[in-house]
């Protein structure tokens, strides 16, 4: 073989190498910008990358869960009350087959009562079954550090532990788009 055409092909694996890294640069922005995408489509509204204010509460186990503790996994923070007809809906459901399908996939739902008493927030979840990760905000102090007015109020934190999006009432989580959004979060590097 020539000098000149190793030459050649030396030169030519060098460009395709270059080019490769500098896709791969790339992939993050992508990937970001599809998560926009997702989270427009959903009416979810993005949050910049913001910090979540850090909290601990009492699980109905009376075991404290922390939001630091979930560091490197994803999760869904949802807000509810037993009085609120769109959380009696979506949460046994919806919710639930989220929690179901992506936990294993690194994605944690905590479903976060606003001030109720322990007891009729057992009973409520007991009677539909819920699984998630129940939390009791009984004082009302993460709701006001997260600034919630309605029910349900969901919050969506990326594995780096930063707020991507909010969203106010009911979404199709588990509709295309939904399980698209859910996924790029899962996907989405610290």
């Amino acid at each position: 073989m020539s000098s000149r055409r190793r030459a050649t092909r030396t030169s030519s694996a060098k460009l395709a190498l270059a080019l490769a890294l500098i896709g791969l640069s790339l992939l993050p922005a992508a990937a970001d910008d599809r998560l926009d995408d997702l989270l427009s489509a959903l009416q979810v509204m993005p949050l910049g990358d913001q910090r979540p204010a850090p909290f601990m509460l009492d699980a109905l186990d009376g075991k404290p869960v922390s939001l630091a503790d979930l560091r490197g996994r994803a999760a869904l923070l949802y807000f509810w009350d037993s009085t609120c007809p769109y959380c009696a809906r979506e949460l046994p459901s919806t919710i639930e087959q989220v929690n179901r399908e992506l936990k294993d996939q690194g994605l944690v739902v905590l479903a976060i009562n606003l001030g109720e008493k322990r007891d009729l927030v057992a009973g409520w979840v007991k009677s539909r079954a819920v699984t998630s990760t129940v939390l009791l905000d009984a004082k009302g102090e993460v709701s006001k550090q997260y600034d919630i007015a309605y029910t349900p109020t969901v919050f969506l934190v990326d594995r780096g532990g930063r707020l991507v999006g909010k969203a106010i009432g009911e979404r199709q989580w588990t509709g295309e788009q939904g399980r698209a959004l859910l996924r790029s979060l899962l996907a989405r590097k610290s």
